[in-house]
């Protein structure tokens, strides 16, 4: 549950959008970001009257105002959250894209890799969701670099009996994701759709751009902005994910297992998750190899169901209430330094993919925004979202506890993972969402 308060501020018009971006790109900001550098009234006017001990920045193009931050709060620790290292993510599309776009693709992520940088050596914390991203960060003198994985909610039992259905999900105006669902729909359906009688191809998620759309036929179906990706789960025999670039972890391998979905995954999209091939999941990579473990996975009932009983048991620690205790944690140990575990322990357990022990502790709620779609803690977007524009909410009264620490958290999109991308519940995607909270509650909730 959400305590303290939620500001909700539009974004910038067309026209400042428009000279932002021109200033951004004169001063060497990634394209597209600098929209996001703009100093709202509200949130000076809260930190100049509030003191927070940590500030929470949901993904680095949140973070360019951080100088101005430290500025007012010079005491207050900063935490960059990056759940996908964006400059990677542009390096490899870059290596795939037409040659036309592969210098623009790379300009991008050497900007990109330039905030990453400065902002490795300026926050007190970096989270990440994969090792590989948390050595990255180390390597670009980062002080402090933790491993918190995505989180999903507790799985539920199908809803229907019949899988006919091969399923997709992902954010679309995401560039890898409609990059997958294009090798998706031209060149790995059109390999098995003759062998998969009566089955389809769906493809589920947000924004689907136009190149996406006209994929769409009599067993191709593109939807975008949906209520719930379950039900789309429930009716797939196979979840195929063939994406050439990307980082972090994918939440939409994580939420197929909870749903009883047999994965076929390329190795960049099983990045970073506790997984075998065979065991828990089919690698691929060629289009050849994905078309023939579909038709494998259609034919033979026994191997999918190894796999999803091998699915669920990965998927087990990826739950809200453990994720949330180890943000706790590693907030803990920014203030009590003695407290703090050696980094080969921290995540050993859940990366493992077995249950891991539940602390007592107090959870830092509404800390990060973070988790706006599927990853574990309570999102200020949420309580946002539900507010009229520039109005905020009163804190319920504190814990008689004793003080407890207070952060902010900002947060201007939700992260483009399975959830995210096709849920229809609202988000502050076209505002900035600032959460003053007491940590005396869990952190815990999930969408």
């Amino acid at each position: 549950m959400l305590e303290g308060q939620a500001h909700v501020v539009e974004r910038m018009g067309p026209v400042d959008a428009l000279f932002a971006e021109g200033m951004g790109f004169v001063l060497g900001c990634p394209a597209g970001y600098c929209r996001y550098g703009w100093f709202p009234s509200v949130l000076k006017h809260v930190m100049e009257t509030q003191d927070f001990d940590f500030i929470h920045f949901d993904h680095p193009h949140t973070a360019l105002t951080w100088p101005q931050i430290k500025r007012l709060q010079p005491d207050a620790r900063l935490v960059l959250d990056c759940a996908q290292r964006r400059g990677g993510d542009h390096e490899r599309l870059a290596d795939t894209a037409p040659r036309w776009q592969r210098k623009g693709l790379r300009w991008q992520a050497g900007r990109i890799h330039e905030l990453e940088r400065e902002l490795a050596r300026n926050v007190d914390l970096v989270l990440t969701c994969s090792d590989k991203d948390a050595g990255a960060f180390r390597d670009m003198g980062a002080r402090r670099v933790r491993v918190v994985p995505n989180a999903i909610p507790p799985p539920e039992a199908p809803l229907v009996a019949q899988r006919h259905d091969v399923v997709f999900v992902g954010s679309l105006d995401w560039r890898p994701n409609a990059d997958a669902a294009v090798v998706l729909a031209k060149e790995i359906w059109p390999r098995c759709r003759a062998l998969l009688p009566g089955a389809r191809l769906v493809i589920v998620g947000r924004n689907p751009p136009l190149h996406v759309q006209t994929l769409a036929s009599h067993d191709v179906a593109i939807e975008g902005s949906v209520p719930s990706v379950r039900p789309y789960l429930d009716r797939a025999f196979a979840t195929a994910v063939p994406l050439r670039a990307g980082s972090g972890t994918r939440i939409k391998i994580l939420e197929a297992w909870a749903a009883g979905v047999p994965v076929i995954a390329s190795r960049i999209a099983a990045e970073g998750l506790p997984c075998s091939d065979g065991k828990d999941l089919i690698l691929a990579e060629e289009p050849s190899e994905f078309a023939r473990a579909l038709v494998r996975l259609w034919r033979d009932r026994q191997l999918a169901d190894e796999l999803v009983r091998e699915g669920l048991r990965t998927v087990e620690p990826f739950t809200a209430d453990k994720i949330a205790q180890a943000v706790a944690r590693h907030y803990r140990e920014l203030i009590e330094p003695e407290s703090a575990r050696p980094y080969s322990d921290a995540y050993a357990p859940a990366m493992a993919a077995t249950p891991q022990r539940r602390a007592r502790a107090r959870a830092f709620s509404s800390i990060s925004a973070r988790y706006a779609s599927s990853r574990a803690l309570c999102s200020a977007s949420e309580s946002a979202a539900a507010l009229p524009g520039g109005t905020s909410t009163p804190a319920p009264p504190a814990s008689s506890s004793g003080s407890s620490p207070t952060a902010l958290a900002m947060t201007q999109r939700p992260r483009a993972n399975a959830s995210s991308a096709v849920s229809g519940s609202p988000s502050v995607s076209e505002g900035i969402a600032i959460t003053s909270a007491a940590a005396n509650t869990s952190r815990a909730s999930s969408r």
